[in-house]
């Protein structure tokens, strides 16, 4: 009989007949990783997946456990087990959901994704695991949103306009702030004959925008409710680029976040403002190590996405010891192979010249000398921008400047503590450690003085916060008053 295990929500081993729900322990977590990964994999790897801070020969031997524990159970009849390796191949619908994705099959592979991989479960006790888990999250979350814009795509092209704004509702689920998903979407719900809908979507989502950001649409968006509204017919034979799905552009690669943005309303508002100045081409963050530039940089960067054609294109440059690199990172990241025995330069600058795209380079601060190149490639095309991140100002002509600080913290009179960007980023940290983690008054308290005393810089909070796992809020915040040592 037929057998497979379901990794999409809560565990399942599925057969014909019948259904078995897998109880989450140490064993069975086991055979899940090897399942996944659908190959060999050393002792070692696993060892460290289960016992990181362990010396590597108690590590190994709780390994032996765990896979003699994991023999006995009926459903592991394929594991393989040698002296240095394991491995356990059985059919999973995430093989299933990744070979439908290589066969572009959308149908199948968005309907098997029904929920995020092994649900909610985050395991404190097993952290690396937990890492991966994350990681694996993400990755499969990032491929189904990837499936639901080309399978809208289709369906758009072959004029199911109905079918295609039932797809593009489920992938609003996932993100229901995605503007460039939200035109298509008003567009499509239009086109199906949906328009009173199609308003109704519109008006919720104006009004998340401005309650989450303190924002309103695009330009682009309010223009096409302005031809729903007035009952202008809109043709999609012909699709202007703008009105394309983001699919069809060239870059959407900015990384998957796996927390939640916190605060920053004001910051956002004003740099959506000099991002969107036609004359604003260069824009530098500029802060402290720490200070939360890159997090920003990326949640305005995901927010001005529809606004360009081309999409956007992130750079991590943070690899980086040298200048003379950044422009084979750059045509990397753009997915251009450069020609050999041409001008690296010329040849990005030629290709970005027909581009309308905003470039994210974060961490430029290491690679100064290569500033001069920016100049050099905005010439290249009055539609390309450059977002940068750095711990200094790059000293061009024509930049734009922006410090960023550690986020706003409490002082001693304040109220409403938890109203503080800094505390709560604190809070939402801790309980990714201590989800069971309680806050009193007098622990608040004592989080506005753990923000104070680290000046709202984002990520020692987030590591004053990890160690509320073992160690009381109070003890954390005695601590950092003698000093950062902790």
């Amino acid at each position: 009989m037929s057998v497979q295990l379901k990794l999409f929500g809560l565990p399942e081993l599925a057969s014909l007949a019948d259904k078995q729900v897998l109880r989450l322990n140490n064993p069975s977590l086991l055979l899940l990783y090897l399942a996944i990964k659908a190959d060999w994999i050393s002792r070692s790897e696993l060892a460290f997946l289960f016992r990181p801070d362990e010396d590597e020969v108690s590590a190994l031997k709780h390994i032996r456990l765990l896979l003699h524990r994991a023999k006995q159970y009926d459903w592991a009849k394929a594991l393989e087990v040698d002296k240095r390796r394991a491995r356990f191949l059985i059919p999973t619908d995430i093989a299933s959901f990744k070979q439908a994705i290589k066969e572009q099959n959308w149908p199948l592979a968005t309907q098997l994704y029904s929920a995020p991989l092994l649900a909610d479960y985050n395991s404190p006790d097993l952290l690396t695991y937990s890492a991966w888990l994350d990681i694996e999250r993400s990755d499969l979350e990032a491929r189904y949103q990837e499936a639901l814009r080309k399978y809208a795509f289709d369906l758009e092209q072959q004029a199911n306009f109905l079918g295609a704004a039932q797809v593009l509702a489920d992938l609003l689920k996932l993100d229901p702030l995605a503007e460039d998903v939200i035109y298509v979407y008003l567009k499509m719900l239009y086109l199906s004959e949906q328009r009173d809908k199609a308003l109704k979507v519109f008006n919720d989502f104006k009004t998340l925008l401005n309650k989450e950001f303190q924002a309103e649409p695009l330009e682009k968006t309010l223009k096409l409710v302005e031809k729903i509204r007035s009952w202008e017919q809109l043709s999609p034979s012909t699709p202007l680029p703008e009105t394309t799905l983001v699919i069809s552009k060239s870059f959407s690669s900015l990384p998957k976040q796996n927390t939640r943005f916190v605060g920053r309303k004001n910051e956002l508002a004003d740099l959506s403002k000099q991002l969107s100045d036609e004359s604003c081409r260069l824009l530098t963050l500029v802060g402290l190590g720490g200070s939360g530039k890159s997090r920003l940089a990326l949640e305005l960067a995901h927010l001005a996405e529809a606004n360009f054609a081309d999409g956007v294109c992130f750079v991590p440059l943070a690899p980086l010891n040298s200048a003379d690199a950044f422009i084979t990172t750059l045509a990397q990241a753009l997915g251009l192979t450069l020609a050999p025995r041409q001008d690296p330069k010329e040849q990005v600058s030629h290709f970005l010249a027909s581009k309308e795209l905003l470039i994210l380079l974060d961490n430029f601060e290491d690679i100064l000398a290569a500033a001069p190149l920016l100049t050099d490639l905005l010439a290249s095309s009055s539609r390309l921008k450059f977002l940068v991140t750095s711990r200094e100002s790059l000293n061009l002509s024509g930049e734009w400047l922006y410090d960023i600080d550690g986020l706003n913290y409490p002082d001693e009179e304040a109220t409403q503590l938890e109203s503080y960007d800094a505390v709560n980023l604190f809070i939402n940290s801790s309980k990714r450690v201590a989800p069971k983690l309680h806050f009193s008054p007098e622990a608040l308290k004592r989080v506005a003085q753990i923000s104070k005393s680290l000046e709202g810089l984002p990520l020692a909070l987030e590591l004053a916060a990890s160690w509320a796992r073992i160690m009381p809020i109070e003890r954390i915040a005695a601590e950092l008053t003698k000093g950062y040592d902790l």
